[in-house]
């Protein structure tokens, strides 16, 4: 998921996944919530608002079902090929606490053994 730096009130980063229809949001303190079923409409809205924070307030935190997610650092994508084909793509965010980029490699290689020889 890419993530929209912004600065507005406490938030300082949203970004949207439209197939998982997740709006992930970050804020100053380094806490992130990631809300679920969030529509295109809502995420055009907020990442294109001059008060970003307000309209979060105002549509989005109390409206949609959330849960608390770890703060990014940095996120990597990694593409996997069979026969020189991309067949898969791993994307694994370096965490604060460093677990997703080990799940996400974990995934990879089991991935990778599952699927070797096709």
């Amino acid at each position: 998921m890419d993530m929209k730096r912004i600065n507005s009130g406490k938030l300082r980063a949203v970004g949207y996944d439209s197939r998982q229809r997740v709006l992930r949001v970050e804020f100053a303190d380094g806490s992130a919530i990631e809300h679920l079923g969030v529509g295109d409409e809502v995420w055009r809205r907020i990442s294109g608002s001059s008060a970003a924070w307000s309209y979060y307030r105002d549509n989005v935190e109390e409206e949609f079902a959330s849960r608390r997610a770890s703060a990014c650092v940095s996120e990597r994508s990694t593409e996997i090929q069979s026969a020189g084909r991309p067949v898969f793509q791993v994307s694994c965010a370096v965490r604060k606490s460093g677990l997703g980029i080990e799940f996400g490699a974990m995934a990879a290689e089991r991935w990778r053994q599952q699927h070797q020889g096709e």
